[in-house]
């Protein structure tokens, strides 16, 4: 994310469960600060990376709300960017049939409010 603006981040799983799409849907996202290091009680999230995502500290999930939101094919993040920092994230997806889930976990760079 460039320096100096907020965004959103938008993840699509295109006909998601339905017939002749991808027999998953999105089920969650999470953020840690090291690659598959995911936050826990004793390696929670700083509070200014859960506040920029709101996510949970503890945990690293994104919580739905207002600024987030998540439907079988589509989720939406609000990104503040107030720092700059990078974040890892993981993506999953379950079976439309409740069995089997995939994983997608990349990274975002964000620029920070101070740094355009």
């Amino acid at each position: 994310m460039p320096g100096g603006s907020p965004h959103h981040l938008f993840f699509d799983l295109k006909n998601a469960c339905k017939q002749g799409g991808p027999q998953f849907r999105l089920s969650s996202f999470r953020i840690a600060m090291q690659n598959k290091n995911w936050p826990t009680q004793t390696n929670p999230l700083p509070a200014n990376v859960a506040g920029d995502f709101n996510a949970d500290p503890y945990s690293g999930y994104v919580m739905w709300d207002g600024n987030n939101s998540l439907s079988e094919d589509k989720i939406k993040i609000r990104d503040k960017n107030v720092g700059a920092y990078s974040v890892f994230y993981e993506i999953t997806a379950t079976g439309c049939n409740g069995a089997g889930k995939i994983k997608l976990d990349p990274v975002i760079r964000n620029g920070g409010s101070g740094n355009p």
